[in-house]
């Protein structure tokens, strides 16, 4: 067995299952709402970074998340 580097891709999943994922329709769902280009999971990720309270409020609403969502979405420190 050889060792893999970290950025070495070990799987890639086949197309069709990639687009029944709730990952890939949660960004794609995202990019229409929020005009981000946050169609990929990489496009999603940059959003995260770029844009973290639009980015969790979006992910609360997806998850249907029960319970008070305050004034902060998320504390970077």
């Amino acid at each position: 067995m050889t060792d893999a580097a970290p950025s070495d891709i070990l799987w890639v999943p086949p197309e069709k299952r990639l687009e029944r994922s709730a990952l890939f329709a949660f960004a794609t769902k995202t990019a229409k709402l929020h005009g981000q280009a946050a169609d990929d999971y990489a496009g999603l990720l940059r959003w995260s970074i770029d844009a973290p309270d639009a980015f969790y409020d979006a992910l609360w609403d997806e998850l249907g998340i029960i319970g008070t969502r305050g004034d902060v979405a998320f504390k970077p420190g």
